[in-house]
């Protein structure tokens, strides 16, 4: 459409691809400046630093496991201790004995596994963060910076035309009161 032809349409018509292409040129110079701005090797430096808190918070894990296995064994072993089949005179103070110790050993295990779960949930966090990263370094990947460098500089050209259009003097008298 020319400029003859875009003063023949109505003026909400006009006013509304004015807008339109005002929000779409908005929304890709956004783009345009984020593009800009963004840091490749910050973002590869933040997944490398999160591969190697990931491993690092791993390697607590399983020592954390490892941990476990030692304690839940002395659990057992505790449990077998606690037999019942001892000579009475032995059974009660053997008994006090391993009933403490069990109560310790659950209570290092309940530490443990807490500490564990903390790890687990760091690891999450990490991934997380590495996630968002590489989903950042593939919207720079994928973005067609001169197509959009095209479009913006086609809407604006558009938006000149409907300027045009748009001003008070280039329209019939008649348009206006529609």
């Amino acid at each position: 459409m020319d400029v003859v032809a875009l003063a023949d349409l109505p003026r909400p018509v006009l006013e509304h691809e004015a807008a339109t292409l005002k929000n779409e040129r908005e929304a890709l110079e956004r783009e345009l400046a984020w593009h800009r701005e963004f840091n490749v090797k910050r973002a590869l430096s933040t997944i490398a630093r999160c591969i190697a808190e990931a491993s690092v918070l791993n390697e607590h894990i399983a020592l954390a496991r490892q941990d476990l296995a030692v304690v839940e064994a002395g659990i057992s072993s505790i449990e077998l201790i606690a037999n019942p089949a001892l000579p009475r005179a032995r059974r009660s103070s053997q008994q006090a004995t391993s009933q403490r110790a069990l109560q310790d050993g659950m209570v290092r295990r309940h530490v443990i596994l807490g500490r564990m779960e903390e790890l687990q949930k760091k690891v999450g966090l990490v991934f997380a963060e590495a996630g968002r990263t590489e989903a950042e370094l593939e919207r720079r990947r994928s973005f067609d910076f001169p197509k959009a460098v095209r479009r913006v500089l086609a809407i604006e050209a558009r938006e000149a035309q409907l300027q045009h259009a748009l001003e008070p003097s280039q329209r019939p008298a008649a348009n206006d009161a529609a």
